[in-house]
């Protein structure tokens, strides 16, 4: 890995840490978390220089304190364009680790939450039999939020809104991502 791309690691890393160091001393303030919430949701995500219209994340978090939760994230998005008369089918796919801190009193319920680890981009064609296939793979942070809006105590529906940077060894990396779904609640 080039150096520079070794200062953004080490920033998105530093950084990340920070946060979740002021969060954690801000937990006291939320109430009990559920056991396991799951949650599912469509996404669309804007990159610098297209938008991907088709896609979704899902994630599980294990409460592990009042109003914390360790997450796991994946995530998919997709479009296909024409580029010189050939469709191209560029895809992003994330695997995200980290925490969130939601407000888990009342109906409508803020959240705030950073995640980090890998998204791989890339794009694939066909054209008269010869499959060409182009990726890489971009160490990145994702912060974000949102809210849930309980339906029922263990059923809600949810929006957020995320930003996700990061760097790989073709250059940075830098994402919108606006996505809605549902949420569910088990244990407490």
């Amino acid at each position: 890995m080039k150096s520079a791309q070794m200062r953004v690691v080490g920033r998105l890393v530093i950084l990340s840490a920070v946060v979740f160091v002021v969060m954690s001393g801000a937990a006291r303030a939320f109430a009990q978390s559920p056991a396991i919430e799951v949650r599912a949701a469509y996404a669309f995500l804007a990159d610098e220089e297209f938008n991907l219209p088709v896609g979704w994340h899902a994630d599980v978090g294990v409460g592990v304190g009042q109003g914390m939760s360790l997450i796991a994230e994946i995530g998919h998005s997709q479009t296909t364009m024409t580029v010189l008369r050939i469709p191209v089918t560029f895809t992003v796919t994330s695997y995200q680790f980290g925490s969130r801190f939601q407000v888990h009193r009342g109906s409508i319920q803020p959240f705030v939450q950073v995640l980090g680890g890998a998204t791989r981009a890339g794009g694939a064609t066909a054209v008269r039999g010869l499959s060409v296939n182009v990726s890489s793979t971009a160490f990145t942070l994702q912060p974000g939020g949102g809210v849930v809006v309980r339906v029922t105590r263990r059923l809600g529906v949810t929006g957020a809104a995320d930003y996700r940077w990061g760097a790989s060894d073709v250059g940075s990396l830098r994402e919108v991502r606006l996505s809605g779904g549902v949420a569910w609640s088990l244990g407490r």
